[in-house]
């Protein structure tokens, strides 16, 4: 049975090791077709969307 689409948003805390921890799993998620976004503190931005995340 195939899995609906879902839109999962992440919100980690402003560090490297939740950040990384949480691209890991989204990109097992969008590997499965889901849409992926993250909320995220301004020093992030422009970091994510090039992996192919929304910001």
């Amino acid at each position: 049975m195939d899995e609906p689409s879902r839109t999962y948003v992440f919100m980690p805390e402003s560090a490297y090791g939740p950040t990384n921890n949480c691209v890991g799993i989204a990109h097992r998620l969008a590997a499965r077709g889901h849409r992926i976004v993250f909320a995220a503190e301004r020093s992030w931005e422009g970091r994510l969307a090039p992996l192919g995340f929304e910001e």
